[in-house]
């Protein structure tokens, strides 16, 4: 990861800048009207599709009341042959540097896959893509079928290594995260909050057109929206996590999480070693290295069985726990810390026990607390699979949560990508797991009113140590099914814009939609 982490330095991105837009994608010239032109719609914020993908997706609509949509696309047609490069191009919009830093993304996804790029300016034939300066930050979905160029348009504002990877997974076959349709179990679609010709961004897939290949759901993918995405004021969250402690770790454009890159690998690389490596820690065989495992972060060595070392600090490593508390802090606590350094701990308790971490004293990670997401952060992985990306903790004021693991072990990150600051400090230690729950509180209130898209949640407390189990639950709710989808529809006739500007001779008309409060009918 430090090879993508250094790449941040030839963006020359404006790190400190509270005004940069993290997620620009969000803000493709046509994504709140969808735009359809001869065999081109452009939709979903930064997503291109073609005529049969339109076709498809509104033929599930008529049917589901919904749009369908998927994490990887499951079409074979679409996705690329992996037995030779992939051919892309520029078209002449990018300067030298901003060249560089796209190529600089294409390395990164061809050091962590088997897949391979190639770069051929004068063929004009056969499958390819194209990048170009022409509609914001927007991407065709996968291979196109018939083997037509895929646009992948990168507008200044999208030259950031994080972004480009984002829509370059796009062009691959990647959809957005928070469509799958176990999201409700992660998340809360706050409905009220969203603009009113934006909530078909967030209608979810259906379980029988998901391709995910076994990857849970990731709040730290690349591909998830963030807490504000599409909001009707800058200040009021679309999203919600629920668990709360998670709300800081969705939406980042700062590198690929371990699943986004899992998921790409199982999708084109499954065949591409002999053999499989025992793997540790939620590692598996590296496609392009066979003789070792590709490891989530924090981990090393040649099957993910060793600590990742500090990285510009002496801190981190294995730390066995007793009953008494013992103290982890950020390199050169309670002086600054500085920008780039790295720790990572395995806590480890007893066997039959469980780890205890509460943060205490002065706190202060930098974050972008008008998007609520860290820049930097400290990262808790406490679940049975160490290969999910984690709560992230940051901004300033000390967390109050008391964080337990749900196995004998629990992984401690910390990460300073842009700037130097305080830090944190936090207790540790191992209780036996023999406290008890009290029984459940009272379901919340439904988030929604009909069509089996609100969720309710219920919490219970774990008192006489630790507990094993979760704490909170949540399910579907209102699943009566609501009247209609679509209040009323209207066609323009327009003048082609963006990609389609480029194509003499089009007409263009474009559907505006006008959706109801509550978008997703379903029995």
């Amino acid at each position: 990861m430090k090879r993508f982490q250094v790449a941040r330095e030839l963006e020359n991105f404006g790190r400190q800048n509270d005004a940069v837009v993290l997620n620009p994608e969000e803000n493709g010239r046509y994504y709140e009207e969808p735009l359809k032109c001869a065999n081109i719609l452009i939709t979903a914020g930064d997503i291109v599709l073609d005529v049969m993908q339109a076709r498809e997706i509104y033929d599930s609509m008529l049917q589901h009341g919904r749009r369908t949509k998927r994490k990887f696309i499951r079409s074979e047609l679409r996705r690329w042959d992996t037995s030779k490069p992939i051919i892309y191009t520029f078209d002449g919009s990018h300067t030298n540097h901003e060249q560089q830093v796209i190529e600089l993304a294409l390395e990164h996804w061809h050091n962590i896959t088997c897949l391979n790029f190639e770069r051929k300016d004068n063929d004009i034939q056969g499958s390819r893509i194209v990048f170009t300066d022409v509609d914001g930050c927007a991407s065709n979905v996968g291979r196109h079928p018939l083997g037509e160029p895929q646009f992948v348009s990168l507008a200044p504002e999208c030259i950031r290594l994080g972004v480009i990877a984002h829509e370059v997974a796009h062009a691959l076959g990647f959809w957005h995260e928070q469509s799958r349709p176990d999201r409700d179990n992660y998340v809360t679609v706050r409905w009220e909050n969203i603009d009113r010709e934006s909530k078909g961004q967030f209608l979810k897939e259906l379980p029988t057109d998901v391709d995910d290949g076994g990857v849970p759901y990731d709040y730290g993918s690349i591909m998830h929206y963030r807490s504000k995405a599409f909001s009707r004021y800058e200040d009021l969250f679309t999203l919600n996590t629920n668990i709360a402690d998670y709300q800081k770790t969705i939406g980042q454009r700062d590198q690929l999480s371990f699943n986004d890159i899992r998921l790409m690998n199982i999708i084109y690389c499954s065949n591409s070693c002999p053999y499989k490596l025992p793997c540790q820690r939620g590692g598996y065989t590296d496609p392009r290295r066979c003789e070792r495992c590709r490891c989530p972060d924090g981990f090393t060595g040649k099957l993910c069985d060793q600590i990742m070392p500090g990285y510009g600090a002496d801190c981190g490593g294995r730390l066995e726990l007793t009953s008494s508390w013992k103290r982890i802090t950020s390199p050169n606590y309670p002086r600054e810390f500085k920008e780039g350094q790295e720790c990572s701990w395995l806590l480890v308790a007893p066997p039959g026990q469980r780890v205890q971490l509460r943060f205490y004293g002065e706190f202060e990670m930098y974050c972008k607390v008008r998007h609520s997401l860290c820049m930097d952060y400290i990262e808790i992985r406490n679940s049975t699979d160490f290969a999910n990306t984690g709560m992230r903790y940051c901004c300033y004021g000390t967390p109050q949560s008391s964080i337990m693991s749900a196995t004998e072990d629990m992984l401690v990150l910390f990460r300073s990508f842009y700037r130097s600051g305080r830090g944190f400090q936090a207790q540790v230690r191992a209780l036996p797991a023999s406290g008890s729950f009290l029984g459940w509180s009272q379901w919340s209130e439904c988030s929604a009113s009909c069509g089996a898209c609100g969720v309710r949640h219920r919490r219970r407390i774990c008192v006489g140590g630790a507990c094993i189990g979760e704490r909170s639950e949540s399910e579907v709710c209102a699943r009566i099914p609501c009247k209609g989808f679509c209040t009323r529809k209207t066609f323009e006739q327009t003048r082609c814009g963006g990609l389609l500007a480029l194509f003499d001779g089009m007409e263009c008309k474009r559907h505006i939609f006008f959706f109801p409060e509550i978008l997703n009918t379903t029995l």
